[in-house]
C-alpha cells in the first residue's frame, strides 16, 4: 500500500485534468501567473469578462510534483486500448 501512496493524486477536481508539465501550449499551467493572465484575457458575452479560476500555488505545485513521480513510459490511451479491447 505504501507504494500506491506515491501515485495518489494530491488534489481533486479540474486540476487533476491538467497535462503533464512541459506539454503546455500557453506557458506552464503550473505557474500561478499564467492563470492570472488567462483570467484577465477571458472574454465572455454571457457571463462577463475577466472570469476564471486562480488555483493556489501550493495546489499547482502538488499537481506538478505528482506528475513528476509518474514514470515517463506510462502507456498512452491508444496503447491501453490495444491491450484491452478486442479487434
Amino acid at each position: 500500500m505504501d507504494a500506491l501512496k506515491a501515485f495518489t493524486v494530491p488534489v481533486t477536481g479540474a486540476l487533476q485534468l491538467m497535462p503533464r508539465p512541459g506539454t503546455d501550449v500557453v506557458g506552464s499551467f503550473y505557474d500561478p501567473d499564467v492563470w492570472a493572465r488567462l483570467k484577465a484575457a477571458n472574454r465572455d458575452f454571457w457571463f462577463g469578462n475577466g472570469l476564471g479560476a486562480l488555483p493556489r500555488a501550493d495546489l499547482l505545485k502538488a499537481c506538478a510534483d505528482w506528475w513528476e513521480r509518474l514514470p515517463d513510459a506510462a502507456p498512452s490511451l491508444p496503447q491501453l486500448r490495444a491491450r484491452t479491447l478486442p479487434d
